[in-house]
């Protein structure tokens, strides 16, 4: 299963300064709750497509064993190896900074610098999920 997402752009292949403009607040009727979102199922499932993600998210990267080492797109790197994404747990972590985190949401939450929750629905419309859990 390959992501719709162009190389160096961003989440939904649309360039960081737009991705903003792409994040809307719904208001909620009285007595309505916002749904769910699934943030461990839409995790696990990201997993199985975590190397083409890899591969789109972080181009100037290549994979290692069971690793993406890649440089940082979100800062000044010019050394790949300072980023690393393991391709098994959706993991990662920078290093030269200390920025890290758990899981493929996080990752893109990141990169595209998103809400959680935003980068969860946004991977879930990628992957053809619902978003939400009963």
């Amino acid at each position: 299963m390959s992501a719709n997402i162009k190389p160096t752009a961003g989440i939904n292949g649309v360039g960081k300064a737009n991705v903003s403009s792409l994040t809307t607040k719904r208001r909620i009727s009285r007595g309505q709750r916002p749904a769910r979102v699934d943030f461990k199922g839409i995790a696990q499932s990201a997993l199985a497509v975590l190397p083409d993600l890899c591969a789109r998210w972080l181009p100037n990267g290549h994979q290692s064993g069971t690793e993406w080492i890649s440089s940082n797109p979100r800062r000044a790197d010019r050394h790949p190896g300072s980023f690393s994404v393991s391709l098994h747990s959706g993991k990662w972590a920078d290093f030269a900074t200390d920025a890290r985190g758990g899981d493929v949401i996080s990752l893109a939450s990141y990169l595209f610098e998103l809400r959680p929750v935003d980068a969860a629905k946004r991977i879930a419309e990628m992957l053809g999920m619902a978003v939400s859990h009963a």
